[in-house]
C-alpha cells in the first residue's frame, strides 16, 4: 500500500504499525484486502487527508497490480469504503460503479463459518476466464433496458448450447454457472428491494447449487453443512426461511449463512455434529452489515 502511495507521488513519512484480526487472512473473508485497505485508510488521514476516494480506490490498485502482482477486486473496495449499517454493496464490473441496497430484514442472523477444510484446488480457475471463454459469453450477451444492469445472458437452450459447442464438456459447465450466477444476482436484488427474504434465500441456495454441481468449487465438508441449513424447515421449501453458499476462494474452507435468529442455537448444534462426522474443527462468527472504513481514536 505504501508502494500505491508513492508510485503516485505522494510522499509517506515514517509511522509505527500494529496489525492485529480475530480472523485469520487465510480464512477466504476478505481479511487480507480488509487489512490492506485499513492501512491504506490510515496512511492517507495521517498525510493525506484531501485524497480523494478516486483516488484513493487507484491506490490500493496500484498496490494490488504493480507491487503485489496480484488482480484487484474492486467490489471488495466498494465494500470498505462505501458499506453502512444494514445494507451491502452490488458492484457493476462493466461500470467500475456499485449500488448500495438495504439488507433490512427483521430477525435475521448472518453467520460466517470457517469449516478449517484445507482449500485444495482441483483445477485451475483462470482457464475459465482465457480470452476465447470470454467472447462466448459475451455473444449470449442481450442488451435489456428493464433489466437491472442493463443487460442479461440469452436463456434459450438451442442458443446457448450452438455458441457452446466449440468448447469441451467441463467447460460448458463452468460457463453456464456463470450464466446462472449472473440470474441469481438479478433475483437478489429484486429480492432486496422487493424485502423477500424467501425469493433471496432461493437465490443464495440455488447459486451455491452452481457452485456445487457446475463449477465444481465445493466440498463434502461444505456441501453437507449448507444442506442442514436447507434442511432445517422442511415445510417451508417453496418458501425458505434461511439459506447458505460457500464464500471466499472457492475449493472449500469457508461458507456464508443468512437464517432467523431463532435457528442459530440449532446451526451451532450441526456444527458440533460436523466436527464428530468430519474431525474439522469450525469456527462461527456472526456479523452484521455496518459501516465500512473509518478511524477509532485510543486516546
Amino acid at each position: 500500500m505504501i508502494y500505491g502511495f508513492t508510485s503516485g507521488g505522494f510522499h509517506v513519512g515514517g509511522m509505527d504499525v500494529t496489525v492485529w484480526s480475530e480472523v485469520l487472512p487465510s480464512a477466504g473473508f476478505g481479511i487480507t484486502t480488509a487489512i490492506k485497505s485499513s492501512f491504506a485508510y490510515g496512511i492517507k488521514n495521517l498525510f493525506f487527508p484531501t485524497c480523494s476516494d478516486v483516488q484513493f480506490s487507484q491506490i490500493i490498485e496500484r498496490g494490488n497490480k504493480l507491487f503485489l502482482g496480484i488482480s484487484n477486486c474492486i467490489s471488495d473496495i466498494f465494500c470498505m469504503l462505501y458499506s453502512e449499517p444494514n445494507s451491502c454493496i452490488v458492484t457493476d464490473y462493466s461500470e467500475n460503479s456499485f449500488e448500495r441496497l438495504p439488507f433490512d430484514f427483521e430477525d435475521v442472523t448472518i453467520l460466517l463459518t470457517d469449516t478449517r477444510v484445507p482449500r485444495i484446488s482441483v483445477w485451475d480457475e483462470s482457464t475459465v476466464m482465457e480470452p476465447e471463454n470470454m467472447l462466448l459469453l459475451g455473444e449470449l450477451k442481450e442488451r435489456k433496458n428493464y433489466v437491472y444492469g442493463g443487460w442479461q445472458y440469452d436463456e434459450s437452450p438451442s442458443e446457448i448450447d450452438e455458441v457452446f459447442s466449440v468448447i469441451n464438456e467441463d467447460m460448458r459447465r463452468k460457463l453456464k454457472c456463470i450464466m446462472l450466477e449472473h440470474r441469481y444476482v438479478l433475483d437478489s436484488v429484486a429480492a432486496l428491494k422487493n424485502k423477500d427474504f424467501a425469493k433471496f434465500c432461493k437465490a443464495v441456495s440455488r447459486s451455491h447449487d452452481g457452485m456445487r454441481d457446475l463449477y465444481l468449487a465445493t466440498s463434502p465438508e461444505i456441501d453437507w453443512l449448507v444442506k442442514r441449513v436447507q434442511d432445517f424447515d422442511q415445510t417451508s421449501v417453496r418458501n425458505p426461511n434461511g439459506c447458505s453458499r460457500v464464500t471466499g476462494k472457492g475449493f472449500g474452507r469457508c461458507t456464508y449463512t443468512i437464517l432467523r435468529s431463532s435457528d442459530v442455537e440449532l446451526y451451532k448444534k450441526k456444527l458440533l455434529e460436523y466436527e464428530r462426522i468430519f474431525s474439522f474443527h469450525p469456527i462461527c462468527y456472526e456479523v452484521k452489515p455496518t459501516k465500512g472504513l473509518s478511524l477509532c481514536d485510543f486516546s
